[in-house]
């Protein structure tokens, strides 16, 4: 859960890439392309998994059989919310124990992943917000922008990952200008109402 740019791609990205050599089969879906309907899911899925799926026990099987371990990434699954109670009343209960799946949106889940007795200790929400100050620098630093202009950057776009990575590059060659302070808070500012709106 986090606020576009607030790094929630990035974030799977890193969880896939530490997943993988521990014997995970990471299979993410985009659920902006997926036609939200229990059809469209297990046609998408089967196309992941390359098997052709027509019920929910199915995929199930199927994905029982991929690995070890197996981690179904639903990203972008703010716009797939018609399909929530399916997934969450039939199509999760029906996967196998070695099966983890992981929600990635904008939105908070709905309430009842939280107060169905079935949910009870299987389910937990991680908000994602701005990075820590020292994090931010670091990121910056990564980007060629150091000390006090990256803690000028910083304070502006208060830890928030998009905000700092548009604003590194542009700023680099203008703080080299020597600009005013004030000139470099409005570029920054400017930059990240553009991009978080």
């Amino acid at each position: 859960l986090g606020i576009a740019g607030s790094g929630k791609s990035s974030l799977l990205e890193a969880f896939s890439e530490e997943a993988r050599p521990r014997g995970a089969t990471v299979v993410r879906l985009d659920c902006r392309s997926i036609e939200p309907t229990e059809r469209g899911f297990l046609h998408e899925l089967g196309i992941a998994i390359g098997s052709e799926l027509r019920t929910e026990n199915e995929a199930a099987e199927r994905l029982g059989r991929l690995e070890q371990r197996v981690v179904l990434v639903l990203d972008t699954y703010e716009v797939f919310r018609m399909m929530d109670t399916w997934l969450r009343r039939v199509f999760i209960p029906a996967l196998s124990d070695k099966v983890r799946v992981v929600l990635s949106g904008r939105e908070a889940p709905v309430s009842a992943w939280f107060t169905s007795p079935e949910w009870d200790g299987l389910f937990r929400s991680i908000s994602l917000g701005p990075l820590r100050d020292e994090d931010a620098l670091a990121l910056l630093s990564s980007a060629g922008v150091k000390g006090e202009h990256a803690r000028s950057i910083n304070r502006v776009v208060h830890g928030h990952p998009l905000g700092l990575r548009l604003a590194s590059p542009v700023l680099t060659e203008r703080l080299a200008a020597n600009l005013e302070q004030s000139a470099i808070q409005r570029v920054i500012e400017e930059l990240t109402r553009l991009y978080m709106s």
